[in-house]
């Protein structure tokens, strides 16, 4: 418990939010499916976490949603070798978020928010610093390992952040840390940082439809 704990702070310490509006939004409604389209972008401040310039037009992220399942596919550049995991922040109830888009105060101290933070990826990039990600969560299907907390109840009406962790340059002995845990190779690769945790690097989040 202690463990999942300090897990659980570090994440805390280390994820960002975003505060303005996307660049775009693209919806395409089915009989059982919505999928909308957001571009992704840096973080300006690795601790305050401030979003800033857009990746560029064809780093983006798409999300499928169905009545019982999202479903990620996200392309991105501009990464720094090393490896990295990416997770979905959650608010199943985002109408109860007291700020819009949901904020770290929802996540942490508004259970009306439904909130969960839970490990959608991990990915080793290359000199390239490209990569893609596909990540798919069903409700009351299984978690990867490394997930924190909180499980998606609703689909189609929650708001969802993607968060891009990077755990720094490949450590031999800890790459599999660094692809599948939060705290993954943060204390190797970063030990100034107070307490030693790994930055958010990008993120896009996907708001629901009206």
């Amino acid at each position: 418990m202690f463990t999942q704990l300090k897990r659980v702070r570090l994440f805390i310490l280390g994820i960002g939010f975003v505060v303005g509006g996307t660049l775009f939004h693209s919806g395409a409604m089915a009989k059982d499916r919505l999928i909308d389209i957001v571009p992704v972008f840096h973080f300006s401040e690795q601790f305050l976490l401030i979003p800033g310039e857009y990746v560029g037009p064809r780093a983006i992220s798409r999300l499928r949603r169905t009545r019982d399942s999202i479903s990620l596919h996200l392309r991105t550049f501009g990464l720094e070798p090393g490896g990295y995991t990416a997770w979905w922040l959650i608010y199943n109830n985002p109408q109860a978020c007291l700020e819009h888009p949901c904020s770290l105060d929802d996540l942490l101290s508004n259970e009306d928010t439904e909130p969960a933070a839970l490990r959608a990826a991990g990915h080793a990039v290359g000199a390239n610093g490209r990569t893609t990600i596909n990540a798919h969560l069903e409700v009351g299907g299984p978690q990867l390992p490394g997930s924190l907390f909180g499980e998606l109840t609703n689909p189609r009406g929650a708001e969802v952040h993607i968060i891009i962790k990077w755990h720094g340059p490949l450590i031999t002995g800890l790459v599999d840390e660094q692809l599948h845990r939060v705290d993954g190779g943060c204390i190797e690769n970063f030990p100034n940082n107070p307490p030693p945790i790994c930055p958010d690097v990008q993120g896009a989040f996907h708001v629901p439809p009206n």
